[in-house]
């Protein structure tokens, strides 16, 4: 179990969120740090791309009870099927290391969305790395890389 704690995560890292945790503010905060905790890293956000996504994939059982699928809705690469009920997020250096910041941030990621209290029904990737190229009518293409 030490061994890992001390494993550092890199990469996209899915988190499929009940409602009774996307109404709460605080419970988000309350699983980003258990996320934090798990990859390694409990005090600050950072190495790792984190896709925050409601659950929508269930199975039912015979009595009807509904319980989360273990199969994710789609893969957190590429996020292909973009919508409008989806952001992303770019933290700063100064924000992603002090993991207080990065519940301040959620705060202003809500305000933004305009959400309140919670963000049910919204899916956010916090990203280490804006990457994003734009192709413009004249075909000269604009290569957008932002690492803040």
């Amino acid at each position: 179990m030490e061994q890992k704690r001390k494993m550092r995560a890199a990469g996209p890292i899915r988190i499929t969120l009940p409602a009774k945790v996307a109404y709460s503010p605080d419970a988000l905060k309350e699983s980003i740090a258990s996320v934090m905790e798990r990859i390694g890293c409990p005090k600050c956000f950072s190495g790792a791309d984190c896709f925050f996504q409601m659950e929508r994939s269930f199975v039912l059982d015979a009595s009807l009870n509904a319980d989360p699928s273990p199969q994710p809705s789609r893969a957190v690469t590429g996020f292909a099927a973009r919508q409008s009920h989806e952001y992303t997020v770019g933290l700063s250096q100064g924000v992603k290391h002090d993991i207080n910041r990065v519940y301040r941030a959620v705060d202003k990621v809500i305000d933004i969305i305009g959400a309140h209290p919670c963000i049910s029904g919204f899916d956010i990737l916090f990203k280490d790395v804006l990457q994003t190229i734009v192709i413009p009518e004249n075909l000269e293409a604009q290569a957008f890389d932002q690492r803040f």
